[in-house]
C-alpha cells in the first residue's frame, strides 16, 4: 500500500495527520510504497514500478502526471531433480524371493529445486530386463504432466508386475528422466545417475517321477512273459524360472542289473510335439512300454529309472532322477518233466528175449517260466533181479552205432528236448526177467539257494522178459575120518553137499531132489538119511522143505553116508543127484549131475 510520509511545508517531517488531498502551490508531499517480491515477479524475471498522480485545479480541470522506475531484474535459476526408489510387494508365501508375480512398486519423486515455477513437467520411464529387452510398466499407463513451484515436490507411484520372461533374466532395471519448462520457455531436465535395479531370485528346479501299470495277456496268470509294462514318466518344473532343452533318459534293466531295451518310447504324451521348454509349474508326461521278455522273467523282475536334464536361463544344467527304481516283480517257477517211453524191436519169436532191441525215448520239457541251462541227462538201467546193479545207459549206442545223446543244453519255457537210447537184451537181462530204465535230468536255474539246481526223475520204463525156466544142481563131497587115520575105512563118513540154483527168470515150484548112491560097479547103497536143508541165498526163506525156488536163489542141502563093507569091497561109492521143478505154466524143468561124485576106497587084503 502507498502511505503518506510528509509535506515540504512541514519540512517533510512525519506528518501530524494524513494528507487531505490538497496540494498548495509549490508544495510537495512524499508517499512511500513497499513491495514484497512474490513468485510471479520472480517468474517474470523482474519488476517495473510506475506512479501516477491526478488532481483538479480551481476550474475543475484535471491535472495529472506519471513516472516509472527503471526495470529491476530478478535472476531466474530454474532447476529440477528426480529420484526413484523401488520396493517389492511379494506374492504370499514367497517373501524370501523376488520372482514371477511379485509387484515392484516404484516411487518417483520430482522436486523443483530452482527459483521459478516449472510447468508441463513430463516423466519418461524406461525399464528393461537383465537381457536388455524393453519392459512396460503395469501402471500407470501414461504419466500426467505437473507444475511445481520452487521447493515443491511431487511423488508418483508406478508399478510393474514381474512376468516370467523378465524374471528369467535375473534383474529388472528402471531409470527415469523428467523435463519441465521455465517461465521464459527454457527447458529444465534431470535423470537418474544410475538405474534402479531389482534382482530376481532364480531358483531352477525340475522333478521327474515314474509309475507303472501292467497290461496282462492273461489276467488269471499274474505277471508273466508277454505281459506289457506301461510306464508313465512325469517331468515338472518345480522352480521359479523357465527351463529349456528338457530331455529325458530312461534306463531299464532286469532285477539282476543286466540291460534291457524298452519296447517303445519314451514318447511325449501330450498333443503335438514338445519343444523342450518347460514353464514354471508346467509338467509334461512321457509314455514307454516294455513287453516282458524271457530275460526279465529269468531275473525275477524289471527295474526302471528315469532322469531329466534341462538348462536354466543362465545356461546352467538343471537335472533330476527318480530317487528309486520302479520295480515290477515277476514270480519265477523252475520246473520240468522227464517222460520216458520204450518200444521193443522183436527178433521175430514174438517174445521179449535175448537179442531184442529196446528203444527208449526220453522227453525233457521245461514246464516252468524260467530258462533252464546246463541240462544233463543220466539214464539208469537195471535188471529185474533184486541183486542186479544199476548200470549207466547214457552212452549206449544204437545197434547202428548212432550217437544218441546230442543234448540241447538250454530249454526255454515250454520247450522240449528228446533223447533216444537203445539196449540190446542179453542173456543176463533175459534171465533177470525184466529190464527197468529210469532217466534223471538235472538243470541249472536262474533262481538262487536250494532252487539253483533242478533235478527230476522219470517214472520207470519196464520191459518184461518172457519166462525162461532154468535150474541147475551141483554136488561135492568131503571125508570125515572117524578112526583118525588117513585111509577110508568102514565107519568113516562121506558128507555130500548139494546146491540147487534157479538159473532162469521165473520162480520155480514143486522142487524135488533125487539122490542116488551106488557102489562102484552098480551095487545099491543107501544114504544115512535123505538130503537135509542147510541154507539159502534168499534170507527170507525158512525151510525144512523146498516148495519154491525164487529167481537166482541157490539152496544148499547136505547128506551123509557111513562107509559099509559092501562099499569097501566095491572099492568105493558113486553118488549122483537130479532136481525137478515147475514154472508158472506147470512145465517141468530139471537138471542132474553131469558126472557122478565118486569116492574111491583103497582095499587092503591081508
Amino acid at each position: 500500500a502507498v502511505t503518506y510520509q510528509g509535506s515540504s511545508l512541514d519540512g517533510l517531517a512525519p506528518p501530524a495527520n494524513s494528507f487531505d488531498g490538497t496540494l498548495a502551490v509549490g508544495e510537495s508531499v512524499m508517499f512511500e510504497a513497499l513491495l514484497t517480491i512474490d513468485q510471479a515477479m520472480v517468474d517474470a524475471a523482474g519488476i517495473v514500478n510506475t506512479a501516477s498522480v491526478l488532481g483538479y485545479d480551481n476550474t475543475g480541470a484535471t491535472v495529472s502526471d506519471s513516472v516509472s522506475t527503471d526495470a529491476i531484474e530478478i535472476e531466474a535459476s530454474p532447476s529440477l531433480t528426480v529420484t526413484k526408489t523401488a520396493d517389492v510387494d511379494h506374492v504370499t508365501g514367497t517373501d524370501s524371493e523376488t520372482t514371477t508375480g511379485d509387484t515392484i512398486v516404484y516411487t518417483i519423486t520430482i522436486e523443483n529445486t530452482g527459483n521459478v515455477t516449472l510447468t508441463g513437467i513430463a516423466i519418461t520411464d524406461t525399464m528393461t530386463d537383465g537381457a536388455g529387452q524393453s519392459l512396460t510398466l503395469t501402471s500407470p499407463g501414461t504419466f500426467s504432466t505437473y507444475t511445481l513451484a520452487p521447493g515443491e515436490t511431487e511423488e508418483i507411484e508406478a508399478t510393474y508386475t514381474i512376468d516370467q520372461s523378465a524374471a528369467d533374466t535375473g534383474s529388472i532395471s528402471n531409470t527415469v528422466s523428467v523435463v519441465g519448462t521455465a517461465p521464459d520457455g527454457t527447458e529444465v531436465s534431470d535423470d537418474l545417475d544410475a538405474p534402479v535395479v531389482v534382482d530376481t531370485d532364480l531358483t531352477p528346479s525340475i522333478d521327474v517321477t515314474k509309475s507303472s501299470t501292467i497290461t496282462y495277456a492273461d489276467s488269471d496268470a499274474g505277471t508273466q512273459l508277454g505281459d506289457t509294462i506301461n510306464y508313465t514318466i512325469t517331468v515338472e518344473n518345480t522352480g521359479n524360472t523357465t527351463l529349456t532343452g528338457v530331455s529325458i533318459t530312461d534306463t531299464i534293466t532286469d532285477s539282476a542289473g543286466e540291460a534291457l531295451t524298452l519296447t517303445s518310447g519314451p514318447t511325449y504324451g501330450g498333443t503335438g510335439t514338445f519343444d523342450g521348454i518347460l514353464d514354471v509349474d508346467e509338467s509334461v508326461t512321457y509314455n514307454a512300454t516294455f513287453i516282458i521278455t524271457q530275460q526279465a522273467v529269468n531275473a525275477g523282475g524289471v527295474s526302471n529309472t528315469a532322469s531329466v536334464t534341462s538348462k536354466d536361463p543362465a545356461g546352467n544344467d538343471v537335472t533330476d532322477s527318480t530317487t528309486s527304481a520302479t520295480e515290477d516283480s515277476i514270480p519265477r517257477t523252475a520246473a520240468m518233466t522227464v517222460d520216458k517211453a520204450r518200444d521193443v524191436d522183436d527178433n521175430g519169436d514174438g517174445k521179449n528175449g535175448v537179442g531184442d532191441v529196446i528203444e527208449y525215448t526220453i522227453t525233457v520239457t521245461n514246464t516252468g517260466n524260467v530258462t533252464l541251462t546246463g541240462i544233463d541227462l543220466v539214464d539208469e538201467l537195471r535188471l529185474g533181479s533184486s541183486t542186479a546193479n544199476v548200470e549207466d545207459n547214457t552212452d549206449n549206442d544204437s545197434p547202428a552205432g548212432v550217437d544218441l545223446w546230442t543234448q540241447d543244453q538250454t530249454l526255454e519255457p515250454g520247450e522240449s528236448a528228446t533223447y533216444v537210447a537203445w539196449y540190446i537184451i542179453d542173456q543176463t537181462a533175459a534171465s533177470s526177467g525184466k529190464v527197468i530204465n529210469t532217466a534223471i535230468a538235472t538243470a541249472d536255474t536262474p533262481l538262487s539257494g536250494d532252487e539253483a539246481t533242478l533235478s527230476v526223475t522219470s517214472d520207470e520204463a519196464v520191459v518184461d522178459i518172457a519166462p525162461i525156466p532154468s535150474i541147475s544142481i551141483i554136488k561135492t563131497s568131503s571125508i570125515n575120518q572117524i578112526d583118525g587115520n588117513t585111509t577110508i575105512d568102514i565107519d568113516d563118513e562121506i558128507t555130500y553137499t548139494i546146491v540147487v540154483t534157479n538159473t532162469g527168470n521165473t520162480a520155480l515150484t514143486g522142487i524135488n531132489i533125487t539122490d542116488t548112491l551106488t557102489a562102484i560097479g552098480g551095487g545099491s547103497l543107501s544114504l544115512d538119511a535123505a538130503p537135509a536143508y542147510d541154507s539159502s541165498t534168499d534170507t527170507s526163506t525158512t525151510f525144512p522143505t523146498l516148495p519154491t525156488l525164487q529167481i537166482g536163489e541157490a539152496v544148499t542141502y547136505t547128506a551123509t553116508y557111513t562107509v559099509t563093507q559092501p562099499a569097501v569091497d566095491a572099492t568105493g561109492v558113486s553118488n549122483t543127484a537130479s532136481v525137478v521143478g515147475y514154472d508158472p505154466d506147470g512145465v517141468a524143468v530139471s537138471a542132474s549131475i553131469d558126472d557122478p561124485v565118486v569116492t574111491t576106497i583103497t582095499q587092503s587084503p591081508s
